[in-house]
């Protein structure tokens, strides 16, 4: 899966609906993880793996509801 495709799957998950340009770069994926409060996809993003227990998921844990959601 592509940087791209993944951050379609991000913001379809998350509702979130921005243009998405086909030449985005690692700067373009951090400061959008960031600005959006996405920082959960960011492990996931970079290496396809996830840690749930460090809050870090892909957007199929997200969707799927497996995540329990904890008040800060």
């Amino acid at each position: 899966m592509t940087p791209h495709e993944k951050m379609q799957e991000i913001l379809k998950v998350e509702k979130v609906n921005i243009e998405i340009h086909s030449t985005i770069n690692w700067k373009w994926i951090e400061n959008t993880l960031k600005r959006l409060r996405l920082e959960k996809y960011g492990l996931w993003m970079a290496t396809g793996k996830v840690f749930p227990e460090a809050g870090q998921i892909s957007p199929a844990l997200a969707h799927n509801g497996r995540m329990k959601i904890m008040s800060q």
